[in-house]
């Protein structure tokens, strides 16, 4: 259960980093992989996804996406405080008793560049 609120997390923090127009094309992308082409064309010739925008194709698409998420690093997600982190957490010193206190790792997930495309775009990640 865990595991899946980290994934939750990392899907919520990319997708706040997009435009809503590339969050559109991450979502048709992914249809359109799952499910095969989107949409049908009108009578100027041009092929229209289901929400009556204009479907520019999954190789455009996916450049663009691609394009958008190319800053994406690794990321730390805390499950207990329900934060994502872009770098990985440090400890600090206690200033009452003066001891060093670690992070609690327990509850941390360290996700990949690889693993962060993946929770926050399933089997398209593998054509970013």
């Amino acid at each position: 259960m865990l595991k899946l609120s980290a994934e939750r997390l990392v899907r919520d923090y990319v997708n706040s980093q997009l435009d809503l127009e590339t969050q559109r094309l991450a979502r048709l992308l992914w249809w359109d992989l799952v499910y095969g082409p989107i949409g049908e064309y009108n009578g100027a010739g041009v092929r229209v996804a289901n929400d009556g925008e204009p479907w520019i194709g999954f190789v455009e698409a996916s450049r663009i996406v691609a394009d958008a998420v190319r800053d994406v690093g690794d990321l730390w997600v805390d499950v207990d405080w329900d934060c994502v982190m872009t770098r990985e957490p440090e400890g600090f010193n206690d200033e009452e008793t003066g001891e060093y206190v670690e992070p609690f790792w327990e509850s941390i997930y360290q996700y990949s560049r690889k693993d962060v495309l993946r929770a926050a775009f399933g089997e398209v990640a593998d054509y970013l």
